[in-house]
């Protein structure tokens, strides 16, 4: 019974909100690139190793709704878009690469 509670309050609810801190794709960041001095380097070989990451940020983006982003504040939404070329770049050189 209980198991039914919780899943007709998570239904009335709607799926969790998508997560306005980016944290899965500052995580997946964090470990696959570095600074050297004024340049950012991205270790693509890493990226293509843990693809399956990747892929499940850009799901999370994709599972956003129209009527969820339309919630979002100015700011979010521009994060939203600068976050979401930046994974998707990512993705099309993963995809690629050598």
């Amino acid at each position: 019974m209980k198991v039914l509670l919780v899943f007709l309050f998570f239904a009335a609810q709607g799926f969790a909100a998508f997560d306005q801190s980016h944290s899965k794709w500052q995580e997946f960041l964090k470990k696959r690139i570095k600074k050297e001095g004024n340049q950012t380097l991205v270790n693509y070989g890493a990226v293509k190793k843990d693809y399956e990451k990747l892929k499940s940020y850009l799901l999370e983006l994709e599972n956003v709704s129209q009527e969820e982003f339309e919630k979002f504040e100015k700011d979010e939404k521009l994060a939203f878009w600068i976050n979401a070329y930046n994974a998707y770049t990512l993705d099309i050189v993963a995809r690629h690469y050598p």
